[in-house]
């Protein structure tokens, strides 16, 4: 699904302020949706209906600011804002990676310890 389509689909079904009775009216500003009848921006749908979806918040403001590259998650696979240059994971998929990493690193611990003890009972 295009961008669009998503803002408006995110509009239509989240929106406090869409009137649903002529699914193309905006009650915040008296006039028709600027989603669905022209292209412009919505303060109120920027601030409190885009943050829900936070891979479609970051691909709508990199396609405003006119970033060429969004950042994709190394483990998902979703655009996010990165915060760091050192950044590979979306917050979602950082907490995930990080207990994996751990994980492999403990595992590779306790065979070094086995193997010297193993090597020192030897002896």
């Amino acid at each position: 699904m295009t961008l669009e389509k998503e803002i408006r689909k995110l509009a239509r079904l989240h929106c406090a302020n869409f009137n649903a009775a002529t699914e193309t009216e905006c009650l915040y500003y008296d006039k028709p949706c600027r989603y669905f009848n022209e292209k412009g921006r919505c303060s109120y749908f920027e601030t409190a209906v885009l943050p829900s979806d936070e891979a479609l918040q970051t691909r709508y403001w990199n396609a405003i600011t006119g970033d060429a590259q969004p950042v994709y998650c190394a483990y998902c696979g979703e655009p996010y804002e990165r915060k760091s240059n050192a950044q590979k994971y979306c917050r979602k998929c950082a907490p995930r990676v990080e207990r994996e990493m751990r994980r492999l690193r403990d595992r590779e611990y306790r065979q070094r310890k086995r193997r010297n003890q193993e090597e020192i009972s030897r002896f």
